[in-house]
């Protein structure tokens, strides 16, 4: 929370610098996007396990279109106190989660708190139904909100019947058919716009009506069971349609949309690696470990992709049971070679590499009986599953690894990756990123919504980053299928968290022991050799999650209608806004290099400030910009004459170039890297001239600047 109010801060005084208003004018107003989850029971009071975030409702049906929308979501438990009314004017919505169940004793200051949110102007979600057993209480709540009905679970109904649907918000994506076994006695309040109602014959009466989704003036609601159907624990298909429900519920006035999976109008390639398998011998190469097979044939194969390569401290110190304490040296030596490598970037996987994070954490994926954490030797070092050790000590551990001069920035969780708040907390204090978790596997096998994770839950009052893909073990049956190719099937997955909205970035994401078998090797070089023929713009690990952590907390404000100014803190260099808001005026903004159209939505590049002001208007500016890059660029001069940048490429790559066409004609000039500045003039220079309104121009590691100039008549 410092954080944010500190960017407020600054951000006000940056939106008084150089403007004036009148005095009718609106003071700036700072755009609502944070949504307050309500979730949660007493595990002693309900005899089931215990809830955290990823659990929630919200979290497996809700969330990634809220984020896809602008939205940041918050988690409260409703075992601890109620915030504090009112809310923040921060906050857009708050949400009564589908799992939560009120605690007895605390049902009474829920239902006060419930309706004391009416008056603002903050949304109100109910999903999944009405949390209150005590029939009075919700008498309350149904008369504060204007229900029609006694809210009460009618069982058993009959002849039910569909009465009304919006085609558009239930789009199922299964058979919408009425349930034989819940029915509720609700109806809408008067005035709303009602999404599913249906109706039957019940013990009240023969024609019971239920509004199971309606948006109301005071939010919506989305009940059970006409929200998903679930087939087995990965496989749960939704029966509407979240991105549109979100856009019908909270149709605030559009806003930049901080965006976490674009850098210069690409899509971002993420490469990661878990430390699992490190040590064993692999078939594709007799003799060799995976380790090796992983670094000769894929890592320096691939120069041009940072990858993030992490390892296991129990195991290449050789800690692991039945292991052979004379190869560390071999294992530590394989290790510094790849951590030597110009484009690893370090991470650790932890000391003794958790299956469950938490021993009474009973989540219901398929580490439930797995062990707590590797099989080591008696000798090992004590101190296992405990925070310090497995997060500080093993970053501690790699350390001692790398070349000199580099250090740990980035740990990879394991296992369930669901870490403990005390473990997230560890992390954080320990000056380290982290990243791991979440359940993207959507593809033919797993098709639907819900097979896609949230860029981040929270553990407590910690906050988790997931990987933005999962690994082969997920496409393998458990590493158990009789063909370990399965991993191939991973392109699905990017192709459809791409496209009809790009909520994800690439990520090839895998272990160690893909270098143990010809048809876990062949299915990784698939994946690889389609990620390297797209137009993707790579970024490391630690780059990503430190852009959804600035994306999260990025303060955007209004100054008037078209006018925003955003506060962050560097990392977040990409804004998304539909096409009709507008062109970004480059010239009149403060950080904006340039923009992108991808379908419906223009997607606006900033240089990387903390402080980024934005200007819409119904036609572009006269100013050079960027249009894409593949590659890593920076803007270092931009006016209606000239544009220069300084270029990172790591491969031959295209930048796209947006150069006001017309009668004007530009010079682009591509300067490459000299050893030093008295032979940089000399440089040859690459000389393209043109008068289109997109250039293309190819760019590769050893040019080090492009400049675009305008032309004077006498020049063309």
């Amino acid at each position: 929370m410092h954080f944010r109010k500190a960017l407020a801060t600054v951000l006000f005084i940056g939106c008084l610098q150089g403007m004036t208003f009148s005095l009718k004018a609106e003071p700036p107003q700072e755009i609502a996007r944070r949504v307050l989850v309500i979730f949660g029971a007493d595990p002693e009071e309900t005899g089931s396990r215990k809830v955290w975030p990823p659990d929630t409702v919200t979290a497996q049906h809700l969330q990634v279109a809220l984020e896809w929308s602008g939205y940041e979501v918050e988690f409260h438990d409703i075992q601890k106190p109620l915030p504090k009314l009112p809310l923040a004017k921060s906050y857009a919505a708050v949400i009564f989660d589908g799992n939560m169940k009120i605690p007895h004793v605390l049902a009474p200051e829920f239902t006060d708190w419930a309706i004391a949110l009416l008056p603002s102007k903050i949304k109100v979600l109910w999903l999944g139904a009405i949390p209150l057993d005590t029939p009075e209480l919700r008498r309350r709540v149904l008369d504060a909100y204007g229900w029609g009905g006694s809210g009460r679970t009618l069982t058993r109904p009959e002849s039910s019947k569909i009465i009304s649907r919006d085609e558009l918000v239930m789009k199922s994506e299964v058979p919408l058919t009425p349930s034989k076994l819940e029915h509720y006695d609700i109806t809408a309040p008067a005035g709303s716009d009602i999404f599913l109602s249906l109706e039957a014959k019940t013990e009240i009466s023969d024609n019971t009506r239920f509004d199971a989704a309606f948006r109301a003036p005071w939010g919506a609601a989305l009940f059970d069971p006409y929200m998903s159907k679930q087939y087995s624990p990965n496989h749960v298909l939704q029966l509407f349609d979240p991105f549109v429900f979100v856009e019908r519920v909270l149709p605030i006035e559009a806003f930049p949309i901080p965006d976490s999976t674009t850098r210069l109008g690409q899509r971002e390639l993420i490469c990661h690696i878990d430390g699992d398998g490190f040590n064993s011998m692999s078939n594709v190469t007799p003799g060799s470990i995976n380790a090796e097979v992983i670094c000769e044939k894929v890592l320096k194969a691939y120069p041009y992709l940072p990858t993030t390569v992490s390892v296991i401290e129990a195991t290449t110190r050789g800690l692991e049971a039945g292991d052979d304490p004379a190869k560390r040296t071999r294992y530590e030596e394989v290790a510094r070679a790849i951590f030597a490598l110009p484009n690893v970037q370090a991470a650790s996987h932890t000391y003794s590499h958790p299956f469950r994070w938490m021993s009474q954490d009973e989540d219901r994926l398929r580490l439930r009986k797995a062990p707590l954490n590797l099989n080591l030797r008696a000798d090992a070092d004590p101190g296992a599953l405990t925070a310090e050790r497995e997060v500080n000590g093993s970053i501690n551990y790699v350390s001692h690894l790398l070349p000199k001069g580099q250090r740990v920035e980035l740990l990879l969780w394991s296992g369930n990756c669901r870490p403990s708040p005390e473990s997230l907390a560890s992390a954080r204090t320990s000056g380290v990123e982290a990243m791991n978790g979440g359940n993207t596997i959507i593809s033919k096998r797993w098709h639907g919504n819900a097979s896609i994770a949230p860029r981040t839950t929270m553990m407590g009052d910690e906050l988790q980053v997931y990987a933005p893909a999962q690994n082969e073990m997920f496409y393998t049956d458990d590493w158990r299928s009789s063909s370990l190719g399965g991993f191939a099937n991973v392109i699905e997955t990017y192709k459809l968290t791409g496209a009809p909205r790009r909520l994800k970035p690439v990520n090839i994401y895998y272990h160690f022991y893909s270098g143990e078998r010809g048809d876990a090797f062949a299915a990784l070089l698939k994946v690889y050799n389609w990620a390297v023929n797209e137009p993707l713009h790579v970024i490391t690990a630690l780059d990503y999650v430190r852009t959804v952590r600035d994306a999260r907390d990025a303060i955007v404000t209004q100054i008037e209608p078209r006018t925003w100014t955003i506060a962050c803190r560097g990392s977040l260099q990409e804004f998304r806004v539909p096409i009709n808001m507008g062109y970004p005026v480059v010239g009149g903004s403060s950080g904006v290099t340039g923009w992108n159209d991808e379908g419906p939505w223009r997607y606006i590049h900033t240089n990387g400030s903390k402080q980024i002001s934005l200007h819409l208007q119904d036609q572009p500016d006269a100013h050079p910009s960027v249009t894409t890059s593949t590659e890593p660029l920076s803007v270092i001069k931009q006016d209606p004459n000239l544009l220069t940048i300084r270029c990172a490429a790591r491969r031959n790559g295209k930048v796209s170039l947006r150069l006001p066409g017309g009668e004007k004609a530009w010079k682009i000039q591509g300067q490459k890297k000299a050893e030093s500045p008295e032979t940089r003039s000399s440089t040859a220079l690459v000389t393209t001239w043109g008068t289109d309104s997109t250039m293309n121009v190819i760019v590769d590691p050893e040019l080090e600047m492009l400049t675009a100039s305008l032309l004077q008549l006498n020049e063309h």
